[in-house]
């Protein structure tokens, strides 16, 4: 497997998509349901760029009673793309590319999931979404 943080550079991070909704009047009490969409790819050989495509979802709803189903006050989801450049005429491997995605892309474009989930909830009178900080597993090296 190739290590390629040698022939990258982080170009961007912008939102690339905005989607929500809201169902009813925000309750005072609400619980927060939030989904991370696993982070797909494309490489562009050609112009070397490799993008990177990060999805998050939360899902407001009641406050969960016994056997009912949740009742959405509202969503919003919020998709990321990064460029990242590549240097170089070799095509990495997938196997590269994953680890180099889930090792260093995910960290350096974390905070800017955490700002928009945190920030746009509040356009709905929703509460915002405070994501946990990332940890990297120890003996995580290839």
């Amino acid at each position: 497997m190739e290590d390629l943080v040698p022939r990258t550079r982080i170009r961007d991070v912008l939102v690339q998509r905005i989607d929500g909704e809201l169902r009813r009047t925000p309750p005072a009490d609400v619980d927060v349901r939030l989904t991370t969409t696993p982070p797909w790819y494309h490489v562009e050989a050609a112009e070397g760029v490799i993008l990177v495509r990060f999805a998050n979802r939360a899902e407001y709803v009641l406050p969960e009673a016994e056997e009912e189903e949740p009742v959405l006050v509202g969503y919003l989801e919020v998709a990321h793309m990064v460029e990242i450049e590549l240097e170089g005429d070799a095509v990495p491997s997938d196997e590269s590319i994953e680890y180099f995605i889930q090792q260093n892309v995910l960290f350096m474009a974390y905070p800017y999931f955490r700002t928009a989930l945190h920030r746009l909830p509040g356009e709905f009178g929703l509460p915002a979404v405070v994501m946990p900080f990332l940890r990297r597993e120890p003996n995580s090296a290839p």
